[in-house]
This record gives structure tokens, sequence and C-alpha cells, in this order.
């Protein structure tokens, strides 16, 4: 056993037998080296290790603490139900010039970072001014799509590079797989609650859907198999992993299974996984589509939520699509952006991305663990938190919730959240709200703080 993972063994004996208490401050990393007579590198690694884990957590400027298990915050329940074909429901969320830090699913890009990337934009600039004049590979960049597949093949999903195409972020991907497997009038599987925007892509798209309730372990296979079975559905749009507004992620056994039914009844599955490398303990999960061998399952991702959403940049893994999806996406976009592609593919290939999505997850974790903490410590009792594993959002049930009135506050005081409305086409998720947590928890005290207020005043009425 390497001596990192001693020590690390050591600590999280001492917290089991409360020899270390729930924020406890650590030593520093000189102090542990110093202690233990190690070197500095085998202290960040303890640490490091540790804080993957979720033993401790690391707060700016002020050190390593013991983090508390808070075993006591209650979780949503799972709304179960018979599913039906129904109509989506277009999102009426306000628009707000300036985003709230609860609001949309994002992360604040540190200083480090944004010099990182003006310097990948600068040398590409250099490297292919003579190509500043022509439109980009309708499909993407070759370079780009061979340092994706190289990046996903490097965490046990293979990619061949041939096989990608380049897309205006994930959504635009959805949306060509949409146009190319569906026609208005039919009807698409969705899981329930499911990310709002698929609400707006599928009425924009004159879709009906059939909601597939959400369980522990994903969603329920053996409705969705009724439905595939009785002919019920053309397709299926699904979130695998550290799926929004939840945070949960089908379990190996439920995506194998997904890829079969969809292959069994020669059913188009569209797979978007913009979460799938935010994982709070820094291990990626594998998406449905690598257990898929006939090629129903149509992968999408992006770096909207891991890096950027300005950048609008996704990819697809279309299987047997791909002829018609590459040549439906080439005919209506001409292309991605040659800079943006040729700065991320810089990102890439200096392998600073990666290391820039192993220190976010370990933020995320951090973050997580605080807002629950804070909020259930303020409505003790009057809340039930989701307790994802990866992801940016927050699920929350809120006991005897008027949903009328605290919309109305939420509108009054130009508060950012996202009701349970938004989620379904049915009405069933009208006490609970989504919120972000990918800011530090003391960029988010305002907003927190005058959501707990309106959440209190909202019962009272």
């Amino acid at each position: 056993m390497a001596k990192y993972q001693q020590l690390v063994k050591s600590i999280i004996e001492d917290i089991k037998d409360n020899s270390l208490v729930a924020n406890t401050k650590l030593p520093s990393l000189r102090q542990l080296a110093k202690q233990h007579e190690v070197s500095i590198s085998t202290a960040v690694n303890c640490y490091q290790e540790l804080e993957s884990q979720g033993w401790i957590i690391a707060k700016s400027k002020q050190g390593f603490f013991v983090r508390s298990m808070d075993m006591g915050v209650a979780q949503p329940e799972f709304k179960q139900f018979n599913s039906y074909p129904t109509s989506p429901r277009r999102n009426k969320t306000p628009y707000r010039a300036n985003n709230g830090v609860l609001g949309v699913s994002c992360m604040p890009i540190d200083s480090e970072t944004i010099a990182e990337l003006d310097r990948c934009f600068i040398r590409t600039l250099k490297r292919y001014s003579l190509k500043i004049n022509r439109y980009p590979d309708p499909i993407g960049e070759q370079r780009l799509r061979k340092a994706i597949s190289r990046h996903f093949c490097a965490k046990g999903f293979p990619i061949e590079h041939s096989h990608l195409v380049i897309t205006q972020g994930a959504m635009s991907a959805i949306n060509t797989a949409l146009e190319i497997i569906a026609k208005p009038g039919d009807t698409i599987a969705i899981s329930s609650p499911c990310f709002s925007g698929y609400m707006d892509l599928l009425v924009n798209l004159q879709l009906k859907v059939i909601e597939i309730p959400s369980n522990q372990n994903g969603i329920d296979l053996k409705q969705l198999e009724h439905h595939l079975q009785q002919g019920n559905i053309q397709a299926g749009l699904f979130s695998t992993t550290f799926m929004n507004p939840q945070g949960i992620t089908l379990s190996v056994e439920q995506k194998q299974k997904l890829a079969k039914l969809s292959a069994q009844y020669k059913t188009p599955i569209i797979e978007d996984d913009v979460y799938v490398e935010l994982s709070h303990d820094k291990t990626m999960p594998l998406p449905a589509k690598y257990y898929d061998k006939d090629g129903y399952i149509i992968w999408c991702g992006s770096i909207s939520k891991s890096l950027s959403a300005s950048y609008r940049l996704g990819w697809c893994l279309s299987g047997r699509y791909f002829s018609e999806f590459s040549n439906y996406y080439s005919a209506s976009s001409r292309g991605v952006s040659q800079q943006i592609q040729d700065a991320i593919t810089e990102y890439f290939n200096t392998g600073l991305y990666d290391k820039y999505i192993k220190r976010q997850c370990s933020n995320l974790s951090n973050n997580m663990y605080q807002y629950r903490h804070y909020l259930n410590h303020h409505l003790p009792n009057i809340i039930k938190i989701s307790d994802p594993n990866g992801g940016m959002t927050l699920w929350i049930e809120i006991k005897n919730h008027n949903a009328e009135v605290f919309s109305q506050l939420v509108n009054d005081h130009q508060l950012d959240i996202r009701e349970g409305s938004l989620f379904s086409s049915l009405p069933i998720y009208d006490n609970y709200i989504r919120i972000n947590i990918g800011y530090p928890i003391d960029q988010a005290q305002e907003q927190l703080d005058l959501l707990i207020k309106l959440i209190k005043v909202s019962q009272r009425a």
C-alpha cells in the first residue's frame, strides 16, 4: 500500500471513531507532511483522495475540513404513475438578461482557466491564419474529432473519430436527431421529470410525449418496454447520467437494458450525456451507448456544462443513423466555427481540459454538500433534497407548498430558479423546485437566503 493510501486509511479511521469530528480543520499540507515525515506530493495525494471519497472538503483560503456526512437530509419522493401520451408544454420561465446563480445550470470559470483558453485561441490563430477565410468541415474538423476520441478512449469509452459529428452544442445534436428519426405527430418517450429544455424543443417539432416515471435506479423500464411492445412510441430521449433535474444516474444494468430494448424493438434512443464527466468522485460512468452493439442509440454531448456554454460546441455519435445525421446537419448548419474548434482542440490536446474537469468535479462535490447542509439547516422538516453523485443541480421537494403564491413571489423578487412544473407535461411536480449548485455557496448566499425566505412566506400564505 502506497504511503498516501496508508495516511488516507488512518484519517478515515479517525473520522469513523469520532477522533476527528465534523467541521474539524485538518493540518495544512506542509504540517501533514512534516508530522508524518512524507513529501508534500504524498500529502497532496492523501487530501485529494480523501476529498474525492467525500471525507473532507477544501475551503478556499481556509484549508481542509472534515466533512459532515449529513445523513439526516431526506430525499424527494419519486412520483409513480401509469404513463400515457400527452402534449409537451412550452417553458414559460421569464427571460432574465442576467441569469441568477441558482437558475441556469452552469459553473463559473476561474481566471486561470480563462487565461489558458485565451492562450489556446492565440496559438491556434497564428497556426491556422491561412484557413481563416474558408468554411469549416461541415461534420467537424478532424483534429477535434480525434482529440475527443482520444479523450473518451482514455476514460474507458472507445469512440471512432470518423463516426463523430461536431455540432453547435448538445441541443443542436438532439434537434437534428429528432428531425431525422421522427415526424410531426410522433410520440417520444422521455423521463419524468425531464430537462425543461426538451419541452420547448418537442413543442417546436410538433411531437407528443409519453413520460416514463423515474425511480432510484433510473427510470421504469417495464413501462418503457410496454409502450415499445404496443408501438406507442417512435423514439426515446433520455439523459442517463446525473440527469437534470434529479441528478440520478441509470444503473449499469439499466443502461444495458436500455441498449437491448432499443435494438430489440428497432427504436432509436437519443442519449443526452452533457453531465457525464461531472462525477463528484471524478470517475466517469459509462453511457448506455457503450453497450449499444446495433447502433440504435444516438449519443449526444458537449462542453456546455463541463466548460462553457458560450462556445456552442458539442458532438454526436449517431450509430446506424450517421449518414442521415451528417447529411442533414451539414445541409442545415454548415458546420461550427473553425476558430472555436481549433482552440478547443488545443485545450484537449494539452491536457488542460482533463485537469480542469478534475478541479470542477471536486468543486461540485463541495458545493453539493454545502448547499444541502445550508438549506436543510434553515428549512428543517420543510424540504427534501436530492443527493446526486454528479452534475450541478439539486431537486427539492417542499412540504405543504403553495405553488401559486410561491411563483408570484419568485417573479416579484426576480429570483432565478426553476419551478417543478417546468419539468413535466403532467401536473405532479408543483411542489418541487430545481436549483443550480455550480457556484461556490458564498456567491449564492444572498439568493439562497431569499429562496429560504420565500419558501417560508409561501407556506404561511
